[in-house]
C-alpha cells in the first residue's frame, strides 16, 4: 500500500513537473509564476503578462485564455538600480531596462525549462545550444545577446511573421 502511494505521489509531481505552459491557460500561469507584475496589451488581441518568480523574469503572451509564447530571463538582483526598482515597485523600469535581464542562463537551466515545456513531446536540437523544435511545431530560441529564453507556439510564430512581413510594406 505504502509503494503504491509513493508511485502514485511521484507520477503526480512528474505529471505536475512535466506539464505543458505554451497552451495554458491565463489562471495556470497566475497559479504557476504569482499576480503578474505588469500587463500590457498589444495589437492583434494578444496580452503580454510579466512575472517575477525565484530571481526570473517571466513574461508570458496570450491569445485569449491560451499561452502562445513564453520568455524566461533572469534580472541581476545585485545590481543596485534593479534593488530600487524592486523595492519601490516600480515594474515598469524592470520589464523595459533590458540591461537589469543580463545574466546568462546555463545550460543546467534551459535544459530544465526545455524539460518543463515537453508536453509529452520531444525537443530536437536543431543549433546546438540556441535552437530546439517540437514536433508539434513549438520553437525555442536562446538569444546570446538578450541572454533569454524564448518559446513559441506555432501560431505565434506566424503571427510574428506576418507583423514582420507587413511592416516591410513600401520598402
Amino acid at each position: 500500500m505504502l509503494k503504491a502511494l509513493c508511485s502514485l505521489i511521484f507520477f503526480f509531481a512528474l505529471v505536475l513537473t512535466l506539464s505543458a505552459r505554451i497552451g495554458e491557460s491565463l489562471e495556470d500561469a497566475n497559479r504557476r509564476y504569482g499576480t503578474p507584475v505588469g500587463e500590457v496589451q498589444t495589437a492583434g488581441g494578444y496580452l503580454n503578462n510579466y512575472y517575477l518568480k525565484n530571481n526570473f523574469l517571466i513574461c508570458v503572451v496570450f491569445k485569449g485564455n491560451q499561452a502562445v509564447s513564453i520568455t524566461y530571463s533572469r534580472p541581476d538582483i545585485n545590481n543596485k538600480f534593479y534593488q530600487q526598482s524592486l523595492q519601490s515597485k516600480q515594474w515598469a523600469d524592470i520589464i523595459n531596462y533590458s540591461r537589469f535581464c543580463n545574466v546568462e542562463l546555463t545550460t543546467y537551466v534551459i535544459k530544465h525549462l526545455l524539460k518543463v515545456n515537453l508536453d509529452g513531446k520531444e525537443w530536437t536540437e536543431i543549433l546546438k545550444n540556441d535552437f530546439w523544435q517540437r514536433s508539434d511545431g513549438v520553437e525555442a530560441m536562446y538569444d546570446k545577446d538578450k541572454k533569454n529564453l524564448t518559446i513559441n507556439s506555432p501560431g505565434y510564430i506566424n503571427h510574428i511573421k506576418s507583423s514582420a512581413a507587413q511592416d516591410l510594406v513600401g520598402f
